[in-house]
């Protein structure tokens, strides 16, 4: 995927695999486990904690029963608000596949299994999205939902009302049932006030970092050549976008949409192969760039409804593994992160100062949009000025085709003429000699049968043939 390429200069940890060496990719939010392992991880620790602790009652610390249900600050409800207006606008983006009822999509995916096991999958499915809209926690929501996958999972290759299917079939029900759950689900379990708290230090730490530039980050991308701007711009768009879908499938698309755009502008910026060294970096910028809406929730609603295999390997797991490395990166950023002096770091993110930008002609974003729409007009003026010499060539060529063509036709016509003789008119009579066949079928005269002698084979005697029609006498 990657070439070799010299360590960059800013410190950033590069991806990992799984620490219980599962083969999977770890994630610096699970600790360096995969998504499998830091639940089974979990499950020990809390196993540890239930058998060292026991709950107190709530008559012995004097709490009123009242007091189990939390009052909602106004902090609290202008958060909810904001979050409110969010997700109408991601309503507002759904395409027509997502208005379509889920369950429907699900049970036409189990049309080739047995009734009962497609039965029993719609009730278990059923049954969580239920117990998930009666207000549950998120973390239990988590829970259920990767039982739900993991169960499923299993039901599909050991029971005989699935044994039908083959492996691409099993991966659609699959895919269907995560998207059933999570459609159903999603203003339930999407961003929860931890995550919007997260959300809100995570784009204020964005825009205190508003001064790093792609020089500084080692980045590897040349704002100034046009391509990588252009696929810059998209692998922006590509990160916003990630806002507006619903679904964890959905979601990863458009990170890895987004991180091809990157290696688009990476190849662009430079003739030198890609390394992952320019890549991370690269996604880095690209974040701070877009400085996309909630995106810590978008990471944790990932992390916690994907199924195990999205996150565990393959390519979008490996961009999403980049991603959570990008924020955590950009979380604990300092002035050792970036090899600049403390002092100078300070004045940067004080505002006392902006670094140089090599790729930043301009400091107005119109002038630099301005720039390179002339730089465009500049490369399809050339374009069409090479369109035309090569029609001006092409008439060129058909001219003097039709020229030589003429020429040639002339030549032939000479060395053979063609006579045509005069048409009969429709009352004239028609001669039977075959005076009027063409010259290939016009009979030949090979003299009279009269002169022609004959020698019989038995006897060797001779006769002759005359005009007459008297029968040949013998000799």
């Amino acid at each position: 995927m990657f070439s070799k390429k010299k360590p960059s200069k800013i410190h950033i940890e590069t991806v990992k695999m799984c620490k219980n060496k599962c083969g999977f990719y770890g994630n610096v939010q699970w600790q360096g486990y995969c998504s499998s392992c830091w639940r089974e991880y979990n499950r020990e620790n809390l196993k540890k904690t239930n058998h060292k602790t026991l709950p107190i009652p709530k008559q012995i610390v004097g709490i009123d029963e009242s007091s189990d249900v939390p009052k909602s600050s106004p902090k609290t409800e202008r958060k909810r608000r904001l979050k409110d207006v969010l997700k109408r606008k991601i309503d507002g983006k759904d395409s027509q596949e997502d208005r379509v009822n889920p369950y429907a999509q699900l049970t036409e995916s189990l049309g080739k299994s047995k009734k009962d096991g497609a039965l029993e999958i719609l009730k278990k499915t059923r049954n969580v999205v239920d117990k998930i809209k009666s207000g549950i926690t998120v973390e239990n929501s988590s829970d259920i939902v990767q039982e739900l996958y993991n169960s499923v999972a299993e039901k599909l290759e050991t029971e005989n009302a699935f044994i039908k299917l083959n492996m691409s079939e099993r991966r659609t029900i699959l895919d269907k049932l995560e998207k059933c759950v999570c459609q159903l689900t999603y203003s339930e379990v999407f961003s929860p006030p931890d995550d919007e708290q997260e959300d809100l230090t995570l784009q204020n730490r964005i825009r205190s970092l508003h001064w790093l530039n792609a020089q500084l980050l080692d980045a590897g991308i040349d704002e100034t050549k046009p391509a990588a701007s252009e696929a810059l711009d998209s692998a922006i768009h590509a990160i916003v976008d990630l806002n507006s879908k619903q679904t964890p499938s959905d979601k990863l698309e458009c990170i890895m949409l987004c991180s091809q755009h990157i290696m688009t502008a990476l190849k662009a910026s430079s003739d030198q192969p890609v390394s992952a060294d320019n890549f991370l970096p690269a996604l880095i910028f690209v974040v701070l760039r877009a400085n996309p809406p909630l995106l810590k929730s978008n990471e944790s609603y990932i992390m916690r409804f994907a199924s195990p295999e999205r996150l565990g390997s393959g390519e979008q797991a490996y961009y999403f593994t980049n991603l959570s490395g990008a924020l955590q990166f950009i979380a604990q950023l300092d002035a050792d992160s970036l090899s600049m002096p403390y002092e100078e770091f300070e004045r940067y993110m004080r505002g006392e100062a902006i670094p140089g930008d090599p790729g930043k002609v301009y400091g107005c974003e119109q002038l630099r949009l301005m720039k390179l729409n002339f730089t465009v007009l500049e490369e399809l003026l050339v374009g069409q000025k090479s369109l035309a010499n090569e029609v001006e060539m092409l008439q060129t060529d058909m001219i003097n085709f039709e020229q030589d063509f003429r020429r040639k036709l002339t030549e032939v016509i000479e060395k053979t003429p063609i006579s045509l003789k005069k048409p009969i008119a429709p009352d004239a009579e028609t001669p039977t000699d075959g005076s009027m066949l063409p010259s290939p079928l016009i009979p030949q005269s090979t003299g009279t049968l009269a002169s022609i002698p004959v020698t019989t084979c038995f006897t060797g005697s001779t006769f002759e043939i005359d005009n007459s029609d008297e029968t040949p006498s013998l000799l």
